[in-house]
């Protein structure tokens, strides 16, 4: 990375992007606009992505179901699977206690509302990412603007393979709740081989 910069900043345009660059991030007009200048940006272009908004509603939407889906399911799987977050018995009745890192923080009745959605937040975010995976390979398939420049590798692979993690996802939540765990520790198996191959 490093010759690679130097290799850039060699060349007298570039360096004078660069310098006017440097310029304009430390001016003061600009230094008065950062304190909201990023909040702003994280919530407009990351959350809210408002630049594909632009494109039309249904690619917003499926942008936003397949963002936070994969969101919502980072921010669970990595502290489940490091055991940062837990779940126990808390006390006599029914109730489970939440643990992160070590401390009790909130009980909750798992047939509760909130237990339901506690227990099936991975369940909801693997239905957000099919929805808007659903969209983007039907547009690979229909849309004459998306089907003339889309590569296999970059473009029908990776949705395939966030529909194949949040399908076999869901299989093991349909083994465990409907079918009695009946086949449960070969779909685990094959929802870990899905996972792993993605990344």
């Amino acid at each position: 990375v490093a010759y690679r910069y130097v290799l850039w900043v060699r060349s007298p345009p570039t360096l004078r992007y660069l310098r006017r660059g440097w310029a304009s991030f430390l001016s003061f007009r600009n230094f008065r606009r950062f304190p909201t200048l990023v909040p702003r940006e994280l919530v407009s272009n990351l959350a809210l992505q408002t630049f594909i908004a632009r494109r039309g509603p249904g690619r917003w939407l499926a942008h936003q179901a397949v963002f936070w889906g994969v969101v919502l399911a980072t921010f669970i799987t990595f502290p489940l699977t490091f055991g940062w977050i837990s779940f126990e018995a808390a006390g006599a009745g029914s109730r489970y206690a939440v643990v992160v890192w070590g401390f009790r923080t909130i009980t909750f009745d798992p047939v509760s509302v909130l237990g339901w959605a506690i227990f099936h937040a991975l369940d909801v975010a693997a239905v957000l990412v099919i929805v808007g995976c659903a969209y983007f390979l039907w547009r690979r398939f229909r849309d004459r603007e998306a089907t003339t420049g889309q590569r296999f590798g970059y473009d029908f692979l990776p949705l395939v393979a966030l529909v194949a993690i949040s399908v076999t996802g869901l299989l093991l939540t349909l083994s465990s709740a409907l079918l009695d765990g009946e086949g449960y520790e070969f779909l685990a198996i094959v929802h870990m081989a899905t996972v792993v191959l993605t990344l």
